[in-house]
């Protein structure tokens, strides 16, 4: 059996093998973004690990050309590690321990028009807002926002509660990931 460290028969992925075959000339920032895209961290930390098993290897047997490739791929998989960690660290909200979030006091901050009207057109009946519901197919103005009680109902889904409800309902979000968001969206960081 030959110990040639050949790009082909190293990989410890499927997945590796073409992007192996395309990436004979070193790396560069897309196939760093293709490894971001297409493998989990987990993927990545044993291919990081595979990386440096075959270094080892290629220097056993002092193959120096084999050495430098899993050399950059290990590199450049550590950057998609890092990239692929801050990715998904910062797409979700965090609060820390201790930080209380108050739902009266968000609620109390929100402007439930303001924030309705971005997601659907809404126009002035009286003391209310009137428009289509942006939580269902509706043709005709079926949805109703009360500005005095700071709240909205659907006729034709028959949907209705506060902001916090609303933004449940829109955004696919639980009770606290709304509140997350309503707070982020009064101090302009999110």
């Amino acid at each position: 059996m030959s110990h040639d460290c050949s790009i082909k028969l190293l990989a410890s992925d499927a997945r590796l093998v073409e992007i192996q075959k395309l990436m004979t000339g070193g790396f560069d920032a897309s196939d760093i973004d293709y490894l971001v895209l297409n493998f989990t961290p987990q993927d990545l930390r044993r291919e990081i690990m595979n990386a440096q098993i075959q270094i080892a290897v290629c220097r056993a047997f002092g193959e120096d050309e084999g050495e430098r490739y899993w050399l950059e791929f290990e590199r450049a998989a550590r950057s998609a590690l890092e990239t692929r960690v801050w990715l998904e660290s910062s797409s979700k909200p965090k609060t820390y321990p201790g930080q209380r979030l108050d739902p009266q006091a968000i609620k109390d901050r929100a402007d439930i028009v303001s924030l309705i009207e971005r997601y659907t057109r809404l126009r002035r009946s009286g003391r209310n807002f009137l428009g289509c519901c942006p939580c269902h197919d509706d043709r005709h103005p079926s949805f109703t926002v009360y500005p005095e009680q700071q709240s909205w109902h659907c006729f034709g889904c028959g949907q209705g509660g506060d902001v916090i409800a609303f933004i449940m309902l829109v955004e696919h979000l639980d009770f606290k990931g709304a509140l997350i968001f309503l707070e982020k969206q009064h101090y302009g960081t999110g």
